[in-house]
C-alpha cells in the first residue's frame, strides 16, 4: 500500500473473533507440583556448568592478560635499554 498517495483506502473491516465456550479450569494436583520443583531443580542444575566455565575462560584471560602486560613490559624495557646513551 503506497502512503504517499492522496486516495487511501478505507481498512478493511475488521472480524470478531471467534468465541470460545468457556473452559473448566483444571486444578493443580500434588503431580503437578512435583513435576514443576524437579523441571525447576534440572534448569538450575544444568546452568551450573556455564557458569564454571565462564570462571575458567575468565581465569584464563586474566593469565592472558598478565602474560601480556609483562611482555609489553619487558619489551618497553629492552627498547628504553637499547635507545638510551650509556653513562
Amino acid at each position: 500500500m503506497n502512503t504517499l498517495t492522496e486516495h487511501r483506502q478505507p481498512p478493511p473491516p475488521t472480524i470478531a473473533p471467534a468465541t470460545r465456550p468457556a473452559t473448566e479450569t483444571r486444578k493443580v494436583t500434588t503431580l503437578d507440583r512435583i513435576a514443576l520443583r524437579i523441571g525447576l531443580a534440572l534448569i538450575v542444575w544444568s546452568r551450573r556448568h556455564a557458569r564454571h566455565i565462564s570462571d575458567r575462560e575468565q581465569h584464563s584471560q586474566k593469565a592472558d592478560h598478565h602474560q601480556a602486560r609483562e611482555a609489553r613490559e619487558h619489551e618497553a624495557r629492552r627498547q628504553a635499554h637499547l635507545t638510551f646513551p650509556v653513562r
